[in-house]
């Protein structure tokens, strides 16, 4: 960003000691139409900064992203599918699936109900944390349910 702001400043700078927009271009080398912009908007604003961009609208309110981290908590079995049903009764919302997704990235119930019931015995964690470890390979030999 500051090297933007840096070759616009120098861009102005070519252009008010009276170089043309194709010999800034070619010292600069960047194209004429970002040479035209950049004095456009310096003759427009007074400044050679980016203007604030409006960027791409969001589909949902703060209301609507806190309506659905608060119902993924009340009902931790609940799906995407459900809060996003359940977003579209209530606040009347109509979002996509990946909406939901993005918008409550460590708020899967299923995934969270999984990795609680997955957990299982003490056995089975201690085999578990040697796979994620790299310690060692878990394999019926080196489980005690499995050894004689």
């Amino acid at each position: 960003m500051v090297d933007k702001v840096i070759k616009a400043s120098k861009i102005i700078a070519l252009l008010e000691e009276g170089c043309s927009t194709c010999l800034v271009a070619q010292r600069l080398n960047v194209s004429r139409s970002t040479v035209q912009r950049t004095w456009q908007r310096y003759q427009e604003t007074g400044s050679v900064k980016r203007r604030p961009g409006s960027g791409r609208k969001t589909c949902t309110e703060p209301r609507d992203d806190r309506f659905l981290v608060s119902q993924a908590l009340r009902n931790r079995k609940s799906s995407y599918v459900d809060l996003k049903n359940t977003l579209e009764e209530v606040r009347n919302v109509q979002i996509s699936l990946w909406t939901v997704r993005r918008r409550s990235p460590d708020l899967n119930p299923i995934e969270h109900v999984w990795e609680i019931s997955a957990a299982g015995s003490a056995d089975h964690q201690r085999a578990k944390e040697c796979d994620y470890r790299g310690v060692g390979t878990f394999s019926p030999r080196n489980h005690k349910r499995y050894t004689h």
